[in-house]
């Protein structure tokens, strides 16, 4: 058969051409369903996947351009120049549009401008795959709020007395402390995946309701929580809820037993610092260790910085106390990382303009994070400046001079010299007298004069080493 027929503005030269790229279609979207239900998935080769196959399946091939843009990143299989988008099939996920696929049509005349050159069948397809992408950022998301409670909360909240509950944005519990299911009878197994009314008297405890009323970051619960117990009676807890931004759309809840002030420094004795720096350690190693799985090609780096920065804080004559508030943020500075996904922090070629702005947020994401804790020293100030210069060049508020914090200028040259002179996922190490010569010409212009002779003087005179990182070392 080889009937010119026409039908939805595409000729047809024969039936089975059409059944052809059916069945192609049918082929590839069962391929994609089957790669997305695999226990390990990169949302970024689905992508790939769907600009090399989709021109291949649409019963219209030639002068296509498939346009997908997804997380502000765009995937393109050619020029969109003097295109037109035929169709656009959003990517929605609770109901938030996060990118979009595009069919253009590159050809700049037709025979029939007000017909379309796709039938109605290439339409459902793109929808169908817009669905099953929507699904796949979805189930990527859920795996790293997993690897988040996993790696931040596992290692030290549930051996703490204080730690109750941990509860996710549909109020299901994720985590519970030993001591909480000790005191109600219940296994930790039983508790985690349920929903926390379970063990509530007053069923409309909602801590997603409490924070939309309130912008604060940690809130105490002004009368006590009744917990029931396996045995039918009930528990009061004064409680306060903190809010843990994970991803930029997603929280957990953090509820613990109220508890005492915070142990102030200005008083505290050698035997106080060291108690407050075992308290303190578990909690950050763990932050650090969730981080690093999540950005192999920078394991060490935050515990290397930190060294160097309290190093050079020393060398500078600082107080013990803002030495030791250094050395804390150093090793935590770039925590805002846990909201940045894990392929563009290892992306091994240089980042696209829109790629690095994605990037730069993570020092108000690492800011958020921490200011709901309550450290004796301003931690959450100097993460969220630690990427500032002095001539306000830096971001993301772009302070100047005395603007910013001594501690942050500490932080900012430790930060430089260590990330060139170790390897980056898209260079080499560029050496350590590379790193001196960058602070060096910059001395008074980008960085602080005072922190860029004692950094310079401690390679030079003091013949300071990077400490070498293992996978079982800890920091503290």
């Amino acid at each position: 058969m080889n009937i010119k027929n026409r039908q939805d503005g595409i000729h047809i030269r024969d039936k089975n051409i059409m059944s052809d790229y059916y069945y192609r279609q049918i082929e590839f979207i069962q391929r994609l369903s089957g790669l997305i239900t695999e226990k390990t998935f990169d949302t970024e080769n689905l992508i790939k996947a769907c600009i090399s196959n989709i021109p291949l399946t649409l019963h219209k091939r030639r002068g296509i351009c498939v346009y997908i843009l997804m997380n502000n990143r765009e995937y393109v299989t050619c020029s969109s120049k003097n295109s037109v988008s035929e169709i656009m099939s959003p990517v929605i996920v609770s109901g938030q549009e996060i990118g979009r696929i595009e069919i253009r049509y590159q050809r700049k005349s037709r025979t029939n401008p007000d017909n379309t050159v796709f039938i109605e069948e290439d339409k459902n397809y793109i929808n169908t795959i817009t669905g099953l992408l929507g699904l796949a950022y979805e189930k990527q998301q859920q795996n790293i709020s997993r690897e988040i409670g996993r790696f931040l909360l596992d290692s030290f909240l549930p051996e703490s007395d204080q730690f109750l509950l941990m509860l996710d944005m549909e109020n299901r519990i994720m985590r519970a402390g030993n001591s909480i299911a000790s005191e109600l009878g219940f296994s930790i197994e039983y508790l985690c995946g349920n929903k926390v009314d379970i063990i509530l008297s007053d069923k409309t405890f909602n801590p997603s309701a409490m924070f939309m009323e309130n912008d604060n970051s940690t809130i105490e619960i002004p009368s006590p929580v009744n917990l029931i117990t396996k045995d039918g009676s009930g528990i009061n807890f004064n409680c306060t809820v903190t809010k843990i931004p994970v991803q930029p759309d997603k929280h957990y809840f953090i509820i613990t037993r109220t508890g005492a002030n915070p142990l102030d420094l200005k008083t505290a004795g050698s035997e106080d610092i060291t108690t407050l720096r075992k308290i303190l350690g578990g909690t950050i190693q763990s932050v650090c260790e969730a981080i690093e799985v999540r950005d192999p090609y920078t394991a060490g780096h935050q515990r290397r910085v930190s060294d160097l920065a309290r190093h050079i804080a020393s060398k500078m004559g600082l107080p013990r106390q803002m030495i030791e508030g250094i050395r804390t943020a150093g090793n935590i500075h770039d925590i805002g990382k846990i909201a940045i996904p894990s392929d563009l922090l290892s992306k091994p070629s240089r980042l696209l303009d829109i790629e690095f702005e994605l990037i730069k947020r993570h020092t108000s994401t690492g800011f958020q994070i921490l200011s709901s804790i309550d450290f004796p020293w301003p931690v959450a100030a100097m993460v969220l400046q630690h990427h500032e210069r002095i001539d306000g060049s830096g971001y993301p508020l772009g302070l100047e001079g005395d603007m910013m914090l001594l501690e942050a200028k500490v932080l900012a040259v430790a930060d430089v010299v260590e990330a060139m002179a170790t390897h980056r996922p898209y260079r080499p190490s560029l050496g350590i007298l590379e790193s001196l010569e960058e602070i060096r010409k910059n001395r008074g212009i980008l960085y602080e004069p005072d922190v860029v002779d004692a950094c310079i003087s401690l390679f030079n005179d003091d013949a300071f080493e990077f400490i070498e990182i293992k996978t079982t070392s800890r920091p503290f």
